[in-house]
């Protein structure tokens, strides 16, 4: 799922015996639905269910994190390289350099 973060709906995490989904939704009695919509659609008469359903507001969750902890920072030109994007890596590299030696 990709989506613009001024989105005023929240983004959820659901999850129920084996299977889990996310979404963005109003309200995790939406999310929950939607989510069991979706889950008996792909799954139908093999759905697994739990007696419970674990729904996460992630944007409340991330808000709280303790970024020591709970965040990993990733350089971003490996990450471009590996998502094959090598000639965009190599310009961050180097804006990332030049960044380095001025301070």
């Amino acid at each position: 799922m990709i989506r613009k973060t001024d989105n005023s709906n929240s983004i959820f995490y659901i999850s129920c015996a084996d299977w889990e989904c996310v979404l963005v939704s109003d309200d995790p009695d939406e999310a929950a639905a939607i989510a069991m919509e979706r889950a008996n659609k792909k799954y139908g008469k093999y759905l697994n269910l739990s007696p419970t359903i674990k729904v996460v507001n992630v944007n409340y969750a991330i808000d709280k994190m303790e970024i020591l902890d709970d965040i990993l920072v990733v350089y971003k030109p490996n990450v471009l390289a590996n998502a094959g994007l090598h000639d965009l890596a190599k310009k961050y590299k180097k804006i990332i350099n030049v960044i380095k030696n001025e301070e």
